[in-house]
């Protein structure tokens, strides 16, 4: 074991455990810490190391696990001891606890099928583990692993037991125990854990996952818990504010006897009895009712949205009170694009003369302290002189999408013109929102609504095809040190694809080499992939955002238009992974587009979109609605109107919502 604050019950990002080289930190148990590590060959393993010397429970859970192999249970990989402490490694598998997937399909459509279909599974993945003659001996939601597909896997053995191994009394009794060990432990004896105890403890789990809730009202001290967990009877669905069902009641309630004898002859017959269930629910004609996808809290910011920008209102006469108050991330011009945007989705005139209003507003404004650097964009080595996000060309670039609006073919060219002009300046930076490649994104954008015949058009194209061949020259040597959208790789190759599609060109023959390099970078973690911020990260969780700019989210719009211009199904694949890790992340705050639940929601739209799933949708709705339930706001931002930094972003996903499929991240995926 080298490397890494041990001492302090940790290790490090970059420690290694005989040869195996922590990745992340997943969990800390009582008696051991779960990691994420990778061996040398680079697969990815879950690595378990005892707190302190003496503790032998993960030498008994591998020999558990070596003997069960074939079952929904993981591999062992690696075993042994470093500096005097066990350690155990096993196959890694994407998933999260059953809890949480029980909370989203019980908010999903066809929630009656999916629940029992994934209640038969769990208990087949026991029965599977009973029938070599095992028990698993503390059931529990964060042992039971659910991947994305619905796949189970049953996870730590370390009281696991062969034929019914002997628990120490007192030990882990909860409120999923069953009357036989609550008896044991209150008596102080000796409790062997059956699989007719197991069953009655995966009743009631399967309970808490259905309903939400645990099957009795627990409440008080360790005895008052082993009282109830022999005496109380399940309470009824109702009783716990879930629909009546009384199949999957009856079947629970048997389980849940604390008589073993009037249970099920085996968990395999109770697994019998759900999947027939599950099979009868495929049948079942539930309420034809739409979700809603738009609830009042995040319809109510975009209103307020509307209100606070109308002609005539002290923010329209008077400008931002925070600089930068005219760019399109956080000023003025990131406003009127809001409000064209507002314009095409509903026909709404009123929206499109407030878009013209605010653009000259920040024209007006455009040449003031503050227009376009505040205190932490001091000078223009931060920003650069092109980008359109934080320069004076975004609005020219905004402009543009006024005259398309307003069907002003003339306009629409002099504004095409204008931003080629302020944008043919030297730059160094290559990066999405400060360099070059996002003059290269916006020229994509420019293309996708501009009639070919024009000459601003032949004009745009020339721009954009040297810039793209400028970029690429020797872009594989640079060392860029991110990984992300905003400032990284992934970022550089989204600009690129994009100007290729609306090019119809084949992309950069460097891009390919790039893509599989960050493919290859991907980390597994829960149902899902992650990467890093940076190239060669070290240190811990600190190096994994969620968000759009270097996070997960990003990578979703990256993958999903690589999977469209290379019709390349591992790509596909890719964004929904990518897509997993921002669903479980839940990012509800902040709420902005660059680093919140705005850019993540729009992530999962682009998923949407591309594949027509409506879990996609329906999660995507669930986190810009889970988002805007935080009613105060305050503490995200002091720049509440900024398009990228505030909290317009999910003002307009309010819109996005009520047509999906025309659903765009602002100024940055193209309209449909």
């Amino acid at each position: 074991m080298t490397a890494g604050p041990v001492a302090a019950g940790s290790l490090a990002r970059g420690a290694l455990v005989d040869g195996l080289e922590i990745r992340a930190h997943v969990h800390d148990g009582n008696s051991s810490q779960v990691y994420q590590a990778r061996r040398g060959d680079g697969e990815v393993v879950v690595l378990k190391v005892a707190r302190a010397p003496g503790w032998h429970r993960l030498e008994h859970e591998a020999a558990l696990l070596t003997r069960l192999a074939g079952c929904r249970t993981p591999s062992v990989v690696a075993r042994g001891q470093a500096h005097g402490r066990q350690y155990l490694a096993t196959t890694w598998a994407p998933g999260v606890d059953a809890r949480m997937v029980g909370a989203e399909l019980r908010a999903g459509p066809a929630s009656r099928r999916a629940l029992s279909g994934l209640c038969a599974a769990i208990l087949s993945a026991y029965a599977d583990v009973h029938e070599r003659g095992a028990v698993h001996g503390q059931v529990h939601p964060r042992h039971v692993l659910i991947g994305g597909s619905g796949s189970v896997q049953v996870l730590d053995f370390t009281r696991g037991a062969w034929r019914g191994g002997p628990v120490p009394p007192g030990s882990d009794l909860g409120t999923l125990s069953s009357p036989e060990q609550a008896a044991a432990w209150r008596s102080g004896a000796y409790f062997a854990v059956t699989p007719a105890a197991e069953q009655y403890s995966l009743a009631a789990l399967l309970y808490l996952m259905v309903t939400g809730r645990l099957y009795a009202e627990f409440a008080g001290t360790r005895p008052t818990v082993a009282e109830q967990i022999l005496t109380a009877r399940p309470l009824a669905f109702t009783e716990r504010g879930t629909e009546f069902w009384p199949a999957l009641e009856r079947l629970l309630a048997r389980g849940l006897s604390k008589d073993p004898a009037e249970r099920f002859g085996s968990v395999r017959e109770f697994a019998g009895e759900v999947a027939m269930l599950a099979e009868e629910a495929r049948d079942h004609r539930a309420r034809s009712v739409r979700p809603r996808l738009v609830e009042p809290p995040l319809a109510g910011l975009l209103e307020a949205f509307r209100e606070a920008t109308r002609i005539g209102g002290a923010l329209v006469r008077e400008g931002l009170p925070d600089p930068p108050t005219c760019s399109i991330n956080y000023g003025a011009a990131g406003v009127a694009l809001a409000l064209c945007r507002l314009a095409r989705l509903g026909d709404d005139a009123a929206a499109l003369t407030a878009a013209r209003a605010w653009l000259d507003l920040a024209d007006r404004q455009s040449r003031l302290p503050g227009a376009f650097y505040d205190d932490d964009l001091l000078a223009s080595k931060t920003i650069g002189a092109v980008s359109p996000y934080h320069t004076a060309s975004g609005l020219d670039l905004v402009q543009a999408f006024i005259a398309r609006a307003c069907g002003d073919a003339g306009a629409q060219q002099q504004a095409i013109d204008a931003f080629l002009a302020r944008v043919d300046a030297p730059c160094a930076n290559l990066d999405l929102t400060l360099g070059r490649s996002s003059v290269l994104l916006a020229c994509a954008l420019l293309h996708d609504h501009a009639a070919r015949e024009w000459p601003a058009t032949h004009r745009l194209r020339g721009h954009g095809d040297a810039l793209c061949a400028q970029i690429w020259a020797g872009l594989e040597t640079n060392e860029l040190g991110y990984l992300g959208i905003a400032h990284g790789w992934a970022g550089i190759a989204y600009a690129t694809l994009l100007w290729s599609r609306t090019r119809r060109l084949a992309p950069p023959d460097p891009l390919r080499r790039i893509l599989d390099r960050l493919a290859a970078a991907a980390e597994p973690w829960r149902r899902g992939a992650r990467w890093t911020t940076r190239t060669g990260a070290r240190g811990d969780d600190a190096y994994y955002w969620p968000g759009w700019c270097h996070g997960h989210a990003g990578h979703v719009f990256l993958w999903t238009l690589a999977s469209a211009v290379y019709e390349d199904q591992a790509f596909l694949e890719l964004a929904e992974l990518a897509a997993w890790s921002t669903w479980d992340s839940k990012l509800t705050s902040p709420t902005s587009l660059c680093c919140g639940a705005a850019g993540a929601v729009y992530a999962l739209l682009s998923l949407y979109r591309r594949t027509a799933e409506p879990a996609w949708l329906l999660r995507a709705a669930r986190l810009a609605n889970a988002a805007a339930l935080d009613g105060q706001l305050a503490s995200d931002t002091s720049s509440p109107h900024s398009l990228y930094k505030g909290h317009l972003g999910l003002a307009m996903i309010a819109a996005d919502l009520r047509d999906p499929q025309r659903s765009a991240m602002p100024a940055f995926e193209p309209e449909p």
